[in-house]
């Protein structure tokens, strides 16, 4: 199932910011109801919101790159310093880095919507950890399933099935049901990095394992090299 997952996310390399915002109203919003011509004033709520800062935007396969970063995200203090953290390194969650066609630059309420995500991402987490099933959500809202056609008419090609998450949340709960309902290995945090990783049989990890990969080993070294030398990184 991992294997059909399609998910790259963009990221503003010049990192995010954190601002306040008063309570204001962006007018006008059309919305579906009884009377669908009713132009409706929606209010945005005051508080702290996060940003991009408008630098270059890179994109990154998160499915590659960070398979199991729902623990992370738990894990992750819920605080401005904190969001800020996370968002560096894998952009907003449900917004893109780009700015929107109206030219202004997307932004999420921490409160609302950051600190909300990560507290329900930690229940989770524990829930699956007492293996209390019943307390996970049915569904995984924001994916989406892609047949594609074969990618030339040769005898034998097949249509591709993909699975594409519509923003980073949909993401890092899809991992996360990808690995209750097919864990591969338990999952320990890297000693350099603090990333979370899966070891065990099937992942190429020992149970002894401290390090998520051979650049955060060949890192750890370098540094207690350094260390014992009296040497500055």
């Amino acid at each position: 199932m991992r294997d059909l997952v399609q998910f790259h996310w963009p990221v503003d390399e010049s990192g995010y910011e954190v601002f306040e915002r008063a309570e204001q109203a962006i007018v006008p919003d059309i919305r579906p109801r009884r009377a669908p011509t009713i132009l409706d004033s929606v209010t945005e709520p005051g508080g702290l919101y996060i940003r991009p800062k408008g630098g270059t935007v890179r994109t990154q396969p998160l499915f590659v790159s960070d398979p199991v970063l729902f623990m992370e995200f738990a894990a992750t203090p819920r605080t401005p310093e904190g969001v800020i953290g996370f968002a560096n390194k894998y952009g907003l969650l449900f917004s893109g880095s780009a700015a929107k066609e109206d030219g202004t630059t997307p932004a999420e309420l921490l409160d609302g919507e950051w600190y909300g995500q990560m507290e329900g991402m930690a229940y989770l987490v524990e829930k699956a950890n007492k293996k209390e099933w019943s307390a996970l959500p049915e569904r995984v809202f924001g994916v989406t399933s892609v047949l594609a056609p074969p990618s030339s008419t040769a005898p034998g090609e097949l249509p591709t099935l993909k699975v594409r998450p519509n923003t980073l949340m949909s993401a890092i709960m899809l991992q996360f049901a990808l690995h209750v309902s097919s864990p591969i290995g338990e999952l320990k945090m890297c000693a350099q990095c603090k990333k979370w990783f899966p070891f065990g049989s099937g992942t190429g990890k020992r149970s002894t394992a401290m390090y998520c990969s051979k650049k955060c080993n060949e890192r750890a070294k370098y540094e207690r090299r350094n260390k014992k030398t009296g040497r500055a990184n």
